[in-house]
């Protein structure tokens, strides 16, 4: 056999081994990687009705109360002043400097509004910008001090500016030993251990929180049997904490078990925001029906605590 010939014969038979290569490997599909589905309205006045976060394991923590963006950010423009700063509610002539207007800023931030935004951020710069004020919610900003302090808050005025009062809730004052059945509290430090990779503590002050969970609100120590009814924010800043908690691989376990609760919880959030836009501060529920607290208002800070939960 020539030379060409046994070329010949040598590409045949490599052709035949990288024939049997090929056919030993399998096609995998990519169904393994995770996906994460949002439900949107088509409505053009109601903005997302469902969406979800994905945690670092794969599941899926999905915020389903309904809620119209477009009409909260219609709001905030009616809480708008010439000093720059929004009002606590339309009409009330005050302006709380901590910690509504952090909240605000962050909230139409979220709803896409930069201009009215950045005036908030601009016109509280003299009185030491957004965080000036320690306020205990700005930990669901990311801000949070090296040392967690149990305070109640207080409010106290700090000036008259174009006819606004302006005001701060601080909270500097030590609160005693009942701290624990105050579900704000509970919930504000269960997301400071979160961030301060304290895992057994932020689970066991979101459950401590989530004890006071009466099926129709949150009945802690202020709530239970209050004149005002229940807290709306409370909702608001106990699904960001479940939130967060959910997506930590060192916590989700331990929280899975509260899907149901916080099913209900959105359920109730889905009732609470006017037909301005806002969200109602305080709610009662008579006979099943949900009502307005006497004396309450759509305000700022529940309204912006609900636009952060979505």
């Amino acid at each position: 056999m020539n030379n060409r010939n046994l070329l010949f014969v040598g590409f045949v038979i490599l052709a035949l081994i990288m024939v049997g290569v090929v056919a030993s490997f399998e096609i995998h599909p990519l169904s393994s990687k995770s996906t994460t589905t949002t439900t949107t309205n088509t409505s053009t006045s109601t903005s997302t009705v469902a969406s979800s976060t994905t945690s670092q394991r794969g599941v899926d923590i999905v915020s389903s109360f309904t809620f119209n963006n477009t009409a909260a950010e219609n709001f905030f423009q009616k809480l708008d002043t010439p000093t720059g700063m929004l009002e606590t509610f339309s009409g009330s002539k005050t302006i709380f400097l901590a910690d509504d207007q952090a909240l605000d800023y962050s909230a139409l931030i979220k709803l896409g509004n930069y201009s009215l935004a950045n005036n908030i951020s601009s016109s509280i710069a003299p009185y030491g910008g957004l965080y000036g004020y320690w306020n205990d919610v700005f930990v669901f900003l990311n801000q949070y001090p090296s040392s967690w302090n149990f305070s109640m808050p207080y409010n106290y005025p700090v000036t008259v500016l174009d006819g606004y009062n302006v005001n701060v809730t601080r909270f500097t004052v030590a609160e005693g030993s009942d701290y624990k059945t105050y579900a704000d509290l509970d919930l504000y430090t269960s997301m400071y251990l979160l961030h301060t990779n304290n895992y057994s503590g932020a689970i066991s002050y979101f459950k401590i929180a989530n004890s006071y969970w009466d099926g129709y609100g949150i009945a802690d120590k202020p709530n239970n049997g209050s004149a005002n009814g229940y807290t709306s924010y409370k909702l608001a800043i106990d699904l960001i904490v479940y939130k967060a908690l959910m997506a930590n691989p060192n916590t989700e376990a331990q929280i899975v078990s509260y899907n149901s609760t916080m099913t209900q919880v959105q359920s109730m959030m889905s009732k609470l925001q006017q037909s301005d836009g806002g969200v109602i501060s305080n709610y009662e529920v008579v006979n099943g029906q949900i009502q307005i607290a006497p004396g309450t208002y759509s305000n700022g800070e529940t309204t912006s605590l609900f636009v952060l939960a979505k």
